[in-house]
């Protein structure tokens, strides 16, 4: 008996979730570039009379560096090859079919 199987892996239904996997992770970008990081800034606005003035910013500021953070890992999502000077693409930009000059340059900015 295969070692899979006796498991219960099944790796021949696991190529029917790539695309569901895909479409979550653009899902998730979207929440989180439209709802949840907006829901954050606008509750650290709120209670900004409450807080720490240094607290306040520090929280906003890496509010809007996880907002960043997730805009460059999605429309990018590179990926260095350790053994070989190489990088892999597979964000949401590499996948549409863009120039690889213009991607080079997105990489460049983004690191």
């Amino acid at each position: 008996m295969n070692v899979s199987l006796r498991f219960g892996f099944r790796y021949d239904r696991f190529n029917d979730t790539i695309g569901w996997v895909n479409s979550f992770q653009l899902f998730a970008f979207i929440f989180n570039a439209i709802v949840f990081h907006p829901t954050m800034l606008f509750i650290l606005y709120r209670s900004r009379k409450i807080m720490n003035r240094g607290i306040y910013w520090g929280y906003v500021t890496t509010e809007i560096s996880g907002f960043f953070y997730d805009m460059c890992f999605a429309l990018l999502r590179v990926y260095a090859v350790p053994p070989f000077s190489a990088f892999y693409c597979e964000g949401l930009l590499c996948r549409i079919g863009l120039p690889k000059q213009l991607l080079v340059v997105r990489f460049s900015a983004s690191y």
